[in-house]
């Protein structure tokens, strides 16, 4: 009989016959499903009961197969061609299971299973279930990223000290040359102050112009971004590590393009910073209206410098 031939290769077939692997290309890690056989297996009505009819291997029992049908599941073929479900699922023991994970939150105990498997392959290709959680539970504890702030605790004070770094910052200077060279922006390097004032508590970092998480890390693991001067030297002449603004690549095309290369558009920004009563000054891009997002130390710091350095 075809169907004893059949059940004789499963139950002595090798175990790596039940799954399958697969990946498009070498950039991408190696994904696991049931093989073709178990799918064949599991979907034809080929294995006979006591009366002669033939059912699914999903619709049957141990006590209801054939005499000449030695039940051996040592190779976990018939486990994997799901034999006995049905059977199983109308057990006790399904049946706590089953309450079990309906109070978790799941359809179903094979729902929790899946998910369990899910969670599995997130760990091997190197993520964290935990994350994927966050995204779609917003009623979690966790808070959402949020754009930093640093408050001024000492404002008196601290206008006293800019005061006094005001006084001894070196001038902007430039060397005739074929190529118009600034010298004195060695002096400074308002990259780990931007990168720390505009990280939040999260390691996130962000765009004071748009506002999002920068757009990618570096080989590092740091994030790239970069740091614009607020104004030319001619607006401000001085070099100060708080007149640098923390942008993500393009809104730093953006402003260059639209602010620095227009001395209108750098008076009304320096005007509107001056004046500024909020953390967020308004800002034009051409034509399109945004504004540029301070922290509270930031903006106080740079609001001194321009109050207290003439143009040239």
């Amino acid at each position: 009989m075809a169907s004893q031939l059949i059940w004789q290769a499963v139950i002595r077939a090798e175990h790596c016959v039940i799954k399958a692997y697969y990946r498009p290309n070498q950039a991408y890690p190696t994904y696991e499903g049931d093989s073709q056989l178990v799918h064949y297996l599991k979907s034809f009505a080929w294995v006979p009961d006591k009366s002669g009819e033939f059912r699914r291997p999903q619709n049957m029992t141990r006590d209801e197969l054939r005499t000449d049908f030695l039940y051996d599941d040592r190779n976990g073929l018939l486990t994997a061609i799901g034999f006995g479900e049905q059977a199983k699922k109308r057990s006790e023991d399904y049946v706590s299971q089953n309450n079990q994970a309906k109070n978790m939150g799941f359809e179903s105990a094979e729902e929790a299973e899946k998910m369990a498997h899910v969670a599995k392959l997130l760990r091997e290709c190197g993520q964290s279930p935990d994350r994927l959680l966050e995204q779609f539970m917003p009623n979690s504890d966790k808070k959402e990223p949020s754009f930093p702030s640093r408050p001024v605790v000492n404002p008196e004070r601290r206008e006293e000290q800019l005061a006094e770094q005001i006084s001894d910052a070196p001038d902007k200077q430039y060397e005739m040359s074929e190529i118009r060279d600034r010298i004195t922006r060695g002096t400074i390097d308002p990259v780990p102050l931007l990168r720390e004032q505009y990280t939040d508590s999260f390691g996130e970092m962000f765009c004071q112009i748009c506002k999002s998480e920068m757009p990618f890390k570096k080989r590092n693991g740091e994030y790239y971004f970069e740091a614009v001067e607020v104004l030319s030297s001619f607006f401000l002449p001085k070099e100060f590590e708080a007149q640098y603004l923390a942008l993500c690549p393009l809104c730093a095309a953006k402003y260059q393009e639209f602010v620095k290369r227009q001395e209108k558009s750098m008076a009304e920004l320096k005007n509107a910073i001056a004046n500024s009563e909020g953390y967020e000054v308004p800002l034009m891009l051409g034509e399109e209206k945004t504004s540029i997002q301070f922290i509270e130390t930031h903006l106080h710091d740079l609001k001194i410098i321009i109050n207290n350095i003439p143009n040239k």
